[in-house]
């Protein structure tokens, strides 16, 4: 079939058509196998409200850019460029990038779909327990970064630590690894510089006074 020339396979209520690799053959579950007339031209558009695939199966070109669903039996979808995998979304949700990811978020925070609220307290002490590092990440090209390290922040803000797979900073070998939820520790610097202040107001008020 020339580049411009549609046709029309309607499915059948309920029916499946499967396709092969090279276009040329399609599969009338519950019918009969027919070789086609002519070949698919490069664009295939599917119209319809529901598209289901059973198995695995890749979109694009397969080899360079494509997508890539249920592969090695699970149910993450995986982008690749280039032939490699830069980005997976897992079936828990979580989406995994490897490269820096440039967007706008905000950050639900309405005090109405909140509950138990109570202020911090020796958010100071804390503070001053972190130990901000220099490293080079094991198994990715980035040298000489700087941050905390997740077993320390553990030990006094646990609720800021959750564990993950981590397909693109490990080597791939399934381990789950703690990682730090850095807006977790934000509240508590503000409340250290506010801790501060008042020192700082009272030290004042005693220079003040002699």
């Amino acid at each position: 079939m020339s580049a411009g020339q549609d046709r029309v396979y309607p499915l059948i209520s309920g029916g499946q058509y499967h396709f092969n690799a090279n276009g040329t053959k399609i599969d009338f579950v519950g019918g009969s196998s027919q070789l086609m007339a002519t070949n698919f031209h490069d664009n295939v558009t599917f119209v319809g409200e529901k598209f289901t695939i059973t198995g695995s199966a890749k979109f694009g070109d397969g080899v360079i850019n494509y997508v890539r669903y249920g592969h090695e039996g699970g149910n993450t979808i995986k982008w690749y460029t280039s032939g490699v995998e830069e980005m997976r979304l897992e079936s828990d949700g979580d989406l995994h990038v490897d490269g820096d990811v440039i967007a706008y978020s905000a950050t639900t925070s309405d005090y109405r779909l909140k509950e138990n609220i109570t202020p911090l307290a020796g958010s100071l002490d804390i503070v001053c327990e972190l130990q901000g590092v220099k490293f080079d990440w094991k198994y990715r090209d980035e040298k000489e970064q700087v941050g905390l390290i997740a077993q320390n922040v553990e030990l006094v803000i646990p609720e800021a630590i959750t564990e993950k797979k981590l397909p693109y900073y490990s080597n791939k070998d399934g381990k789950k690894y703690k990682t730090i939820k850095y807006e977790m520790i934000i509240p508590h610097l503000i409340e250290s510089i506010k801790e501060l202040k008042t020192e700082i107001d009272s030290l004042k008020m005693r220079l003040g006074d002699s």
